[in-house]
Order: structure tokens, then sequence, then C-alpha cells
């Protein structure tokens, strides 16, 4: 039984989901960015916690999450992944578009200080709570900020000193109307963000596609394309500013689930209706039946066709109505599926490879399989399409991607890539333009493998030999890592540096495995998994993090904070905080983001320590014997590559 999502979403009103638009437009401040999408995907994000019990926490979990992604996992000194594009669109001089480009310019950390403390309000101690910082770095990253946008604001005083400036009694009150005014811009030509009821549905969705896809929801979420399009005109801030840049007509508007069959079969009228009358539903994909009755005559099929290695089809259908909450979708709703089949597969021997979900307007499908390297892309004609498959890692941690185009014929790609061996792998992007803008990134969507294939034998170095359990977190540990980056087991050293029996009530085993990359990069990442009495095999991700060559992490403090539920009925079993440390390390301190002190405890012989997690905790301070502080540590974030 999934968490009641009703309480928090019913109370979300039109006044907080604009508010949080418009703090993802100044966050991102790029022409290129949808703050509609960013504010829907955040919503998305803190609603699946089933700790939300009110709008008011839901909002702040939300607006907790932009400020996540807009400063990243780690403070890089400059953009952070998947909010800024690497050039901005030709502005004019002057008007919103100089404040926009000099906001833009701006450090993230710099900018996310500014917005909060003279947009939004917040004092210096909170932004420094939230920021995990020292109060007076707050206050300097406002005036560093505030100096930059100066001649935005006033462009006949870029002459002047910033005290001469910016110390006018009004100056405060003028920068902050004029972000308010390009706030309120940027959010007028954002993509509205749903209805609670279709949030709470979202959720919903989102939730059951990870209990019912087994281990690769248990290591990432499901690929589900993000549309990202560009915003349209601009309004007036006030009287300090006006906008002056002529942009140019938004793409095409095209939805690739009405466009007519396409791919080598579509001309095979048979084989087109032995697929419409195929069920979706498999048994042997998860520990669940898949099954999700659709009506047979809203089935339609988009692409049929042979592809290298096999036999793909794209369809769509609306469900048949059932209960509240109780199925994939409402009757209203077009869910998409792939199936696939051998060379030459009749329509008997195709078999449904993903678990269906909605397709929206502007949405790409994709479809990959990671063991093979192919490729299906369903675009629209005159769209052009780059691939990039994995993330490039360097020494530092930074990470870049190479994108390589697929050969299209009327909207249809079909592609050969590298073959990784892994039975699904998230790291795959594409990147879609249509009428000479990019419109589009989204991940394809993953092959459903059978349960006995789901089992990889990987080559991780264990300090003892391991129970099934503790094999079991550990390699779905890597499996995420591996899935998150792209890279095959071959190419990569593997490394359990704990495992742990976890107590009552929710048992099973945790895991901390690290991940040498090629570069000398480091993946930390911890999974917690548990064979439930119902016989499910269960767990929860506990994060997972990317960090530089040096130093190595046998010689520093790893953290991982995991809420815990149980595998079946999702109740929650509490949160457990890991902490593995290097023999030097007597005990550790937890503190909470204000700095305020939580709990000391004492670190075992081995440097593995388990304990519940606190709430508010924000950082782990290493402690010798001889009370010597050897730094703080943060428990494990979710690091997302650059898109």
């Amino acid at each position: 039984m999934l968490h009641d999502l009703d309480e928090p979403f019913a109370a979300l009103g039109s006044a907080q989901r604009d508010e949080l638009v418009q703090l993802a437009a100044l966050l991102a401040a790029d022409t290129g960015t949808d703050a509609g999408l960013l504010a829907r995907s955040a919503l998305v994000t803190a609603g699946r916690s089933r700790r939300r019990t009110a709008a008011s926490e839901l909002v702040s979990a939300a607006r907790l999450e932009l400020i996540r992604r807009a400063i990243g996992p780690q403070d890089r000194g400059g953009a952070a992944a998947g909010w800024e594009s690497n050039t901005l669109s030709a502005i004019a001089p002057g008007g919103f578009d100089v404040l926009r480009r000099e906001l833009a310019h701006l450090p993230p950390r710099t900018r996310t200080a500014l917005v909060l403390g003279r947009w939004a309000g917040w004092s210096e101690q909170e932004i420094a709570a939230t920021l995990r910082c020292p109060t007076d770095d707050v206050g300097t990253e406002i005036a560093r900020g505030t100096d930059a946008l100066r001649s935005a604001l006033h462009p006949a005083s870029a002459h002047r000193r910033p005290v001469e400036t910016f110390l006018q009694p009004d100056a405060h009150r003028q920068l902050r109307e004029a972000l308010d005014g390009l706030a309120r811009s940027l959010a007028s030509s954002a993509t509205p963000v749903p209805s609670p009821d279709e949030l709470r549905r979202e959720v919903t969705r989102v939730r059951r596609r990870r209990w019912l896809v087994a281990l690769a929801a248990l290591c990432g979420a499901a690929l589900v394309a993000v549309v990202v399009l560009t915003g349209g005109g601009s309004g007036t801030p006030g009287d300090q500013v006006e906008a002056t840049t002529e942009r140019s007509p938004a793409p095409r508007d095209v939805d690739v689930a009405v466009v007519a069959t396409r791919g080598s079969l579509a001309q095979d009228g048979v084989f087109l209706a032995g697929l419409r009358d195929l069920p979706w539903a498999d048994q042997t994909v998860t520990d669940f039946p898949l099954d999700v009755p659709t009506e047979p005559d809203s089935r339609r099929v988009l692409f049929a066709g042979d592809v290298p290695g096999g036999r793909w089809a794209l369809l769509v259908g609306r469900p048949v109505p059932v209960e509240p909450n109780g199925g994939p979708g409402v009757a209203d709703e077009l869910l998409m599926a792939w199936f696939v089949g051998p060379p030459g597969a009749t329509p008997e021997q195709m078999t449904l490879a993903s678990y269906p979900y909605g397709i929206a307007p502007g949405v790409v499908p994709a479809l990959f399989d990671p063991r093979t390297g192919t490729l299906v892309v369903v675009a629209a004609a005159g769209d052009s399409v780059d691939v990039s498959q994995r993330v490039d890692i360097d020494a530092e941690g930074q990470d870049s991607r190479s994108w390589i185009p697929v050969e299209l014929d009327h909207g249809i790609g079909v592609a050969q890539l590298d073959p990784v061996g892994l039975p699904w792998t998230w790291s795959t992007v594409l990147r879609v333009q249509r009428d000479g803008r990019q419109t589009i990134t989204s991940s394809p969507d993953g092959i459903l493998v059978p349960l006995q294939e789901q089992v990889l034998d990987l080559d991780i170095g264990f300090p003892r030999t391991p129970t099934e359990e503790e094999r079991n977190a550990a390699e779905w540990a890597a499996q995420a890592a591996l899935s998150a980056t792209g890279f095959s087991p071959g190419e990569v050293a593997m490394t359990a540096r704990a495992l742990v029996p976890v107590p009552e009530p929710a048992l099973g085993s945790l895991a901390l495995v690290t991940i040498e990359l090629p570069s000398g990069a480091v993946v930390v990442t911890a999974q917690w998994a548990h064979e439930a009495a119902e016989g499910f095999m269960g767990g929860a991700d506990c994060g997972l993090e990317v960090r530089p060559a040096e130093p190595p992490p046998e010689d520093g403090v790893l953290a991982a904070q995991c809420e815990l539920w149980h595998p079946v009925d999702g109740r929650p079993l509490g949160t457990m905080l890991l902490v593995v440390a290097p023999p030097q390390v007597d005990r550790v301190r937890l503190y909470r983001g204000d700095g305020t002190f939580l709990v000391e405890h004492a670190v075992p012989d081995g440097g593995v320590l388990l304990v519940p997690g606190p709430e508010g905790l924000a950082d782990v301070e290493a402690v010798t014997s001889g009370g010597v502080l050897l730094g703080r540590t943060r428990p494990l974030g979710h690091w997302m590559p650059t898109e």
C-alpha cells in the first residue's frame, strides 16, 4: 500500500507554486531553463518522502531541493550541473537581459546567497544554515553578487566604487524590486506547474514504478523524459528596467503520440494488428506480476521495426478505469510501453519491455538496451538528436559529456552504441533540437530484465566473506554507481568499505562501496538490502557522490544516512547513519545545519559505526583519541551528472 499523499498536495496553493517557479527562475537565470519544469521536478522529488504531512513542509522541502540543485552536491566554484548551459543567447545591452546575464554569470553559491538574501528576504543566519557555511561568508557572497550587478541596475555608475553605489539608502530596495521583476517575467513564460492532483498522481506513479521495477528501481529513479522549453516574451520589472530583446519563435509543439506509425514494419498491417492485441503484461521481470490493463480499442503502434539483434515496437493506449491510486494511471491518461522480441519475431513472441507510464506532448520516447548497445529514438520529423552514452569524470571529480549525432529517418533513429555489461543504465542522455533550438533532454527507457538476469557477478573486494544480503547490498550499490556514470564493471576497481547488519525493526544489511574510476576519481555509494518476510528482496538507496582522486577514500571519513522503508508496503522503518572512519578516529560528533551540537559517538574497533540518524543532521566531525579535530564531512548526497 502506497503512502497517502492527499494531505500535503491538497493544500498546495497557486501562490506557493508560483513562488517556487520564481525561485527556480532566479537560481537558474538562464534563457534555456524552464523554471516551471524545475519547480515541478522539485515538488515531485519532495513529495516522494513520506515525511511530508503538510503543504508548508512540502514547499520547504521543494525549496531546499531547488537550492541543492543550484549549488550542486559540492561547491565547484562554477555552474552547477543541470542548471546552466555553456553559452547564453545573444542579448541586447540594458534592460532585463543585462540583469539576467549578470546574474547567470555569478558563481552558483554567490547567486544563491544573493537571491535568498535580497529577493526572498532570508536572514544571513538562515542562509548560512542552508548553505552550510559561516554566517560571515554569507555577507561576503551577497556583497560580491551585489557589486557584480551594479552595472546592470545603474549603467552610469559602473565606474564608481561599490560603496558609492550600493550603500545608498534605496540600493537594497532597487535590487529587490529588479530581482522581483525579473523573477515574475521569467516565471510568466515558464511551463505552468500542474495542479495538486496531477502532482500527486505523478508522485504516485514514480513510487509505484520504483517498487515494481525491482532492482532497477532500487538503484535509480525511473527514466522519464524531461521537456525543457525555452521561455517566450519578457515583462517589465518596474521603473528601473525594461525588456528590449526580440526572441525567436518557440519550436513547433509536436505530439509524437498522434503521428502515423513509423519504422521498417510500419506497412505490415498483420503484424501491427497482432501488436495491438497483445496484453500489457509480463510475469518474468519483477517480483510482482506486471499487468497494466489497457483498452484494446485505444492502442496505437507508434513504431515497429527491425533493429540490431531484434525487433522492437512502441505502443500507446489508455488504461482500463481503476480505483484512485489503484493503477499506473487514470482513464483519461495516455500510457506508452515498449515491446521487444528476437529477430523476425511474430507478434506472439513480442514481450512487454518497459513499465507503462504516461506520455506527455513534447516527450521524445527512446529505448536503450545497454547489453547490446541498441538505441531507438522516436522523434518528430525534422528534429535532430545527439546522444551521450556516459559521463566523463576527471581526477578532480569534475564531469562533462561528449556527444555524437543520431542518424534519423523521418524522425526515427536507430543507433548502435557501445555495449555495457549491465542490465540497465541511466547515464545515457539524449538532446533534441527542433527548429534550430534545443528543446528536450531525456534519458531513454531501459529494457526490463528477467529476474534471473538481474544478478551480476561483480568483482568487488570484500573485507570478509559476505552473507547473501551483504553481497546484494554491495552489488546494488556498485550497480547504481556504474549505471549513473556509464562505466563497465571491468573498467573500475570496486571495494566494499563496510558491511553492517541493521537492527530491528528494519533488519537487512547496509553496504558502503567505493568505485575507483579510470581517472582516479572515486564514486562513494551506499545501499540497504533486506529480504522481507514475504520473500521479496527490497532495499533503499543511501546516497551517491563523486569525489576527487585525492585524498583517497581510506584516508577520510565516509558517512551515509539511510531512510529505510518496508520493501512491500512502504512503512517507514527509521533512519540509520553509517560512518566509516580511518584508524586514527576515536569518536565522531554530529551537528545540525546551523552548527549546533547534536551528539557524540565512540567509533568501534574496525572503524565502522551504525547508529540511528538524528533529526536535522548536517555534519559529521572526526576526533582523534588526543582530541585533535580532523575536519567535518557530510552524509552522502545524491549526485547527478551534467547534461
